[in-house]
Formats: C-alpha cells, structure tokens, sequence
C-alpha cells in the first residue's frame, strides 16, 4: 500500500470516529485492519498515547 493511500485511510477513519481517538489508535486500528500484526507496537503506543512511562 503507498503511503498516499495509507495516509488517506486513516484521515478518512479519524474523520469517520469524529477525531475523538488519538490519531496513532487509529493508525493501528487501519493497520489491523488491513490484516496487519500490531502486537509488537501495540503496548509501546497504548503507553505514549496514555503519558506512561516504563
């Protein structure tokens, strides 16, 4: 997938959840659903979206 495209979608599903989830849930909610493995980020950006710090 190009970037462009990428890009895209998640500006298009931030716009459709009404920006009220952090732009970097939504990239991972786009990257799951394009059957993408997000477990090996998902801890480290729950953290940086929630302000812990390990």
């Amino acid at each position: 997938m190009s970037r462009q495209k990428l890009v895209s979608e998640i500006n298009f599903m931030q716009d459709r959840l009404s920006y009220l989830v952090d732009i970097r849930i939504v990239a991972l909610i786009v990257a799951k659903k394009f059957g993408c493995d997000i477990s090996g980020i998902y801890d480290r950006v729950s953290r940086s979206v929630l302000g812990i710090s390990y």
